[in-house]
């Protein structure tokens, strides 16, 4: 039997998740000696230097000797960096290192890892008798000056062509899950706009969108037979993930067909600095809560309404043609004399005939877009305007 059951990895760019940490190497059991406290950082300092920690999830089962842990990494774009362990030899419950380099790397632990140039997932390893044990955490970095959300894209010029009913449903029920899977329509869309040539480089400043899902059910009791399960009495807190900005809560239920049906619920809190997520009394044991969080995907420069209307179309044409290329609506079906469906070769001429009208419309905007730049760098405009 392993002495742990995982970990919890912590990327600590502020005092609200320093403090988490080490509530967390208490929880275990740890001792908090060898870590300063929260007050004795200045307001900024894990901003401007972030952590890396990692608390070892203990194995309450587990009656073996203490194990010593030493063999801690961080991989980030596929490279990984090994903690170097400079203040101690190895640890038992918890450990940080620094990020990027330390201010003193002679005595204190650190990564290495290069300086981040926009939000990125960072996985944390823990590698004990060979096994590893993986935490991924998000570690964000709020970009500078004005950008553009992909969020102001899909909502405002997006679905505003496509007029989709069930994209709507879909963000009433569950907002943070229906951008998740709408900024996969937005990153296909985005190589759509490609004229002028220079656009291409302006728009892959960019930082994708993120997202994570939890399930949970509320703890239920074994009860004889009629008996109802009663109420919490108490409020709940769970432990989700931080740096998230958006935090959609369902209750996973089911249909009478056994079909499942999500319904929306929003009395829980989501704190982003932590990533506890609190739920208040009154909840019926055996629930099952779906926790999504969502982190907007951002153009780091600042978008013209015209080049947002043209992702808008762009985003429409992709979902254009994922509508019209269902397969099950191009197929041929048996009909007789209780089920007579459309005539398929007609209603994919018709579709395909729409198709490339939409097409025509994307390139005559294109076109209008290009002579615009064009025209805005041939007369001179002022300085301060730039060519988008």
């Amino acid at each position: 039997m392993a002495p742990l059951t995982g970990i919890h990895a912590y990327f600590i760019n502020n005092k609200p998740i320093y403090s988490a940490f080490l509530a967390d190497v208490e929880a275990q059991g740890g001792s908090t000696d060898p870590f300063s406290p929260a007050s004795a950082f200045p307001d900024g300092y894990f901003t401007a230097i972030p952590w890396v920690g990692v608390v070892v999830q203990k194995d309450p089962d587990y009656e073996g000797d203490t194990a010593a842990y030493k063999a801690v990494s961080v991989t980030l774009n596929g490279q990984t960096y090994p903690l170097h362990l400079n203040s101690v030899q190895s640890f038992e419950t918890g450990a940080t290192g620094y990020f990027h380099s330390a201010p003193a790397p002679q005595r204190e632990d650190y990564f290495g890892v290069p300086p981040l140039a926009g939000t990125e997932e960072v996985t944390v390893t823990l590698l004990y008798d060979d096994v590893p044990y993986q935490n991924t955490v998000l570690a964000p970095v709020e970009p500078l000056g004005a950008t553009t959300k992909w969020s102001d894209i899909i909502l405002n010029y997006g679905n505003l062509f496509t007029d989709d009913v069930r994209n709507q449903e879909a963000y009433d029920i569950n907002p943070a899950a229906f951008l998740n899977t709408a900024s996969y329509y937005l990153q296909a869309a985005i190589p759509r706009f490609n004229r002028p040539t220079e656009i291409i480089s302006y728009l892959s400043q960019r930082t994708p969108s993120f997202f994570s899902e939890t399930q949970w059910a509320v703890p239920a009791e074994i009860l004889p037979p009629g008996e109802m399960q009663t109420p919490t009495t108490e409020p709940i807190t769970i432990q989700a993930k931080p740096g998230y900005e958006l935090c959609s809560v369902v209750i996973r239920g089911t249909d009478k067909f056994g079909n499942p049906v999500d319904t929306p619920y929003s009395m829980e809190t989501y704190d982003p600095q932590t990533g506890k997520v609190t739920f208040p009394a009154g909840l019926i044991s055996g629930t099952e809560f779906i926790i999504d969080l969502y982190r907007d995907g951002v153009f780091q420069k600042t978008l013209s309404p015209d080049m947002k209307r043209i992702l808008g179309l762009c985003f429409h044409m992709v979902w254009e043609y994922r509508f019209t290329g269902n397969w099950l609506a191009r197929s041929a079906k048996v009909s007789d004399k209780s089920f007579a469906p459309p005539n398929e070769a007609n209603w994919t001429r018709a579709q395909e005939e729409k198709r490339r009208s939409e097409e025509d419309t994307l390139n005559q905007e294109l076109r209008r877009y290009e002579q615009a730049c064009t025209y805005r760098g041939v007369v001179n405009f002022s300085p301060s305007i730039n060519l988008f």
